[in-house]
């Protein structure tokens, strides 16, 4: 059985500069506690540019600073040549929503498809918040954001897919309200050889939400099935959680940002994304551990053997 340290502070840092009630820092400290500090970060423009920045950092792990078309290549870049000289570091992309589905998915489609051995997360609040909450093609139907005033007409990216159909080796969705499922995802992915991809959806103050309930938007959106946890595995699909489903009113009316949302509409389509999951899973569950929303951090699945 493998087992995980608790959290520990010596990775990432409280007092950080991030907004009160920022949902990205809370899931980012579990993600480098599974990562371990021998690992180093490429962070392409983004909120995180601020609170992991040479001059202000709040963690303990190497951060390279990159823009949004080059942060792909350039940890490509990094991996190849660490392997060359026999370093096992851990090489991790944190960025948003900006550079995976819209600036930089021209670099992430080629890393992907190249095989690199690289851990990318998705820190995915769907719009860009750094600059005051600007629409992405990451933005949910029917979300007022200042470039969307009224609501986004059109759908968004299934980032999902797209990384699938990539033929990657691991893609998973990862959510800070379930810290065990996110953490044994981390240290799945990072196991693995090649390309792996996790799907955060991170809770943003600029959706217009009081600062405490950041972690409640965060199980909500799980529970809701706008963000459903499952992982595909070389092409298999298979749920690690499937709490009982709640209306996604429960979820739209914390937060500004849908205020103007048409909440039938908007269910039809959560419901429809789900069964297509659903199907491509055929109905499987299998929970990666015990209690994908507790502490204790233990994985239910044996290690794999070398060479078994």
């Amino acid at each position: 059985m493998l087992t995980f340290p608790q959290f520990k502070e010596q990775i990432m840092y409280g007092g950080h500069s991030a907004c009160p009630g920022c949902g990205s820092t809370v899931a980012l400290r579990m993600v480098l506690d599974a990562m371990g500090p021998n690992t180093t970060m490429f962070v392409p423009a983004s909120c995180a540019s601020t609170y992991v920045g040479f001059m202000r950092s709040s963690t303990e792990v190497h951060a390279v600073h990159c823009l949004y078309p080059s942060a792909f290549g350039q940890a490509a870049g990094f991996v190849t040549a660490r392997r060359l000289a026999g370093d096992d570091v851990e090489v991790m992309i944190w960025g948003g929503d900006g550079a995976f589905y819209d600036i930089g998915m021209d670099g992430l489609s080629h890393v992907a498809a190249q095989g690199f051995d690289i851990v990318a997360v998705c820190n995915d609040n769907q719009g860009y918040m750094n600059t005051g909450h600007h629409s992405s093609s990451s933005t949910i139907l029917d979300t007022d954001t200042k470039l969307t005033p009224g609501g986004m007409r059109t759908g968004h990216k299934e980032i999902m897919d797209i990384m699938v159909a990539h033929n990657i080796t691991y893609a998973a969705t990862i959510s800070a309200a379930y810290p065990e499922d996110l953490k044994a995802k981390v240290a799945k992915a990072k196991g693995l050889p090649g390309f792996k991809f996790l799907h955060l959806l991170a809770s943003c103050v600029n959706w217009g939400y009081e600062v405490e309930i950041g972690v409640k938007l965060a199980r909500l959106v799980v529970t809701t099935r706008i963000h459903p946890l499952y992982e595909v595995e070389r092409g298999e699909y298979r749920f690690t959680c499937l709490p009982p489903q709640a209306p996604v009113q429960e979820y739209l009316k914390l937060q500004a940002r849908f205020r103007g949302t048409n909440v039938e509409a908007f269910q039809k389509a959560i419901d429809d994304r789900f069964a297509i999951i659903w199907e491509k899973a055929a109905g499987r569950v299998a929970p990666l551990v015990d209690d994908p929303a507790g502490t204790r951090m233990f994985l239910q699945q044996q290690p794999v053997a070398a060479g078994a």
